[in-house]
């Protein structure tokens, strides 16, 4: 009986405070279709815009009831971003201190605005990280970058959804 009595509790100081499984918010204003700009890319690594746009609109036109549109006149708001930050850094050594581990960091910030009026519904900043093994081979060590960053830009467009959805 007193478990029943602190599940009961619980559930009612959960709903209370606007809890919510993540993926079941809403987004500002209630917008339903937005129209993806190209994000801009203010760093010196060529293509991190066109990756982060891309995984952005993958991750948003799979959700519901979210419609991403390619005509302005069909949208709700504008998801406007940049990618703001770029940085590969060493993370681990070996006993000769030689690199035998990479982190690759990216940064944006992005802003969803009405096509109506042009104010700002949400605007935030996010960074994502993800580590990559060294190797010999050139070749390799660019295709594991390769592979995190579009891990990282992944990431990114997932949490800048739920962060949307939940107008953080």
């Amino acid at each position: 009986m007193k478990r029943l009595y602190l599940l009961t509790v619980l559930v009612l100081l959960l709903a209370a405070c606007g809890y919510h499984p993540v993926g079941q918010g809403r987004f500002p204003d209630g917008v339903r279709t937005i129209q993806v700009s190209l994000f801009e890319n203010r760093t010196y690594e060529p293509l991190l815009e066109d990756i982060v746009t891309n995984q952005v609109i993958e991750e948003f036109s799979r959700r519901r009831p979210l419609r991403v549109v390619s005509r302005e006149n069909k949208a709700d708001a504008r998801l406007e971003g940049a990618v703001t930050g770029f940085q590969v850094s060493a993370i681990s050594y070996d006993q000769d201190d030689r690199i035998g581990q990479f982190r690759a960091t990216v940064a944006i910030e992005a802003a969803l605005r009405s096509f109506d009026d042009g104010r700002v519904l949400w605007k935030g900043r996010l960074s994502w990280s993800q580590d990559y093994p060294i190797n010999t081979d050139k070749s390799v060590q660019e295709d594991s970058e390769a592979a995190a960053v579009r891990l990282i830009a992944e990431r990114l467009a997932q949490n800048l959804y739920y962060r949307m959805q939940q107008n953080f």
